[in-house]
């Protein structure tokens, strides 16, 4: 950036940048997504649940999904990191989620309309397997 007097100028470069949020659309079907970005964010209202946000790359695709940490959908969480390190998990378990990153998991990828836009299409995460 550069300064100008009180306002500050910002210098972009638009040149092959996507509106839709940057990659192509996947066809519905199983893919191998590499971990790009494993991100612990706290809940946004008290009595509620921190969530795991994930960021995937795959073939010119961009994709992102979240899981929460509710009790009640720990089973998700589960089969994911047991499709990443192919180890059974039943127990207590720590780790560290930045390590996840470069990591392979194998998904099933559905194409549906976006929630905050339903004329709009997007790649939904439904299961994990095996990469």
């Amino acid at each position: 950036p550069s300064v100008q007097g009180d306002f500050q100028m910002i210098d972009l470069d638009f040149t092959g940048v996507s509106i839709d949020g940057g990659g192509t659309l996947l066809e519905e079907g199983d893919y191998t997504l590499t971990i790009t970005d494993v991100e612990l964010k706290p809940a946004k209202e008290a009595g509620k649940h921190p969530t795991i946000w994930v960021s995937y790359e795959c073939e010119d695709s961009k994709l992102k999904d979240f899981m929460s940490l509710h009790p009640d959908a720990l089973w998700r969480i589960r089969i994911w990191l047991e499709a990443i390190t192919g180890e059974v998990h039943d127990g207590p378990l720590s780790f560290d989620e930045k390590e996840l990153i470069g990591q392979s998991v194998g998904a099933t990828v559905t194409v549906e309309p976006r929630y905050n836009d339903p004329d709009k299409m997007t790649n939904n995460i439904t299961a994990f397997f095996p990469a």
